[in-house]
């Protein structure tokens, strides 16, 4: 069929809990979303407006094969090979390896609880500068960690200023904060930083020979990305506040493909309207004038 749907089951806790997992391809894009399972509690926030319509119309059978221990699918070039215990996804393009997804074991979901005495400050609200935001919800935090064998450098995840190349923020001899997920409006923005700027678009993509790889995380809450040069190959984990794992990898394989796929799922950039071209002076800083 065209959807992999599995159960992941933490079985830690005194009582086990359970999420969702489901599969898709479209065509040469890959969809994974995980999710609790329906509660009592309220459901983690989903986006509603940003995928452009007709994407169920590009869903594309798997051609799949399962073991005690695995299950492979292929659809075209790409081939998908999840491990069940301990969950690992491997994604491979022509038989090589594109991405690895939880290869270093950082899948982290905070699950739903109830409010009790004791719990950890910060767990149902946090205050910063005077101010106070709620969460009801408690901890939703997710972590993921992503390694893409054989490439050198990745790109993405803006906007900042610093190189096109991310740097680092990670692993051995090196001290940076990770790159921030945030929109903000920054006045006289710090130069060569990993601090987020105007806009923050969960988009990241790695490259070598003859394999261009992107990931779009579909997510709108704050996150933070570590990127570290390890022996396989870049590697990336990613924290975001809240939501659900929601996570589209574009198989590419070059580049100009990985970004026709992105476009496909988002939408192009749009013509600007008549009106708007011409001069156009911002008298923001501009005291004189």
């Amino acid at each position: 069929g065209a959807e992999l749907t599995a159960v992941l089951i933490n079985s830690q806790p005194q009582e086990p809990v359970k999420f969702n997992l489901t599969l898709r391809a479209h065509g040469p894009v890959l969809r994974l979303v995980v999710d609790e399972q329906p509660s009592e509690h309220p459901a983690r926030y989903q986006i509603p407006d940003i995928l452009m319509p007709g994407l169920e119309q590009r869903l594309t059978a798997w051609k799949g094969q399962a073991t005690a221990h695995t299950w492979t699918g292929s659809v075209g070039d790409v081939t998908v090979k999840l491990t069940f215990a301990s969950f690992k996804l491997e994604v491979l393009v022509k038989g090589s390896p594109a991405v690895v997804f939880n290869s270093r074991s950082m899948f982290n979901l905070e699950h739903p609880r109830k409010k009790q005495e004791g719990d950890p400050e910060g767990w149902w609200e946090e205050s910063f500068n005077g101010h106070t935001d709620s969460k009801p919800a408690g901890p939703e935090a997710i972590s993921i960690d992503l390694t893409f064998p054989g490439s050198q450098h990745v790109y993405g995840i803006p906007e900042r200023a610093t190189s096109l190349a991310l740097k680092p923020t990670a692993g051995s001899g090196v001290t940076s904060e990770p790159y921030r997920l945030y929109n903000l409006d920054v006045f006289e923005y710090a130069h060569e930083s990993p601090f987020g700027l105007y806009g923050a678009i969960p988009v990241l993509l790695a490259h070598k020979k003859g394999q261009t790889t992107g990931v779009f995380w579909h997510n709108a809450a704050e996150m933070y990305v570590d990127v570290e040069s390890a022996r396989e190959g870049q590697a990336v984990q990613w924290i975001t506040e809240s939501g659900v794992l929601d996570l589209f990898v574009m198989t590419g394989p070059s580049p100009a493909e990985v970004t026709q796929q992105y476009g496909v799922l988002t939408g192009t950039t749009a013509m600007p309207q008549l009106f708007s071209l011409g001069y156009h002076q911002c008298r923001w800083n501009y005291k004189d004038e």
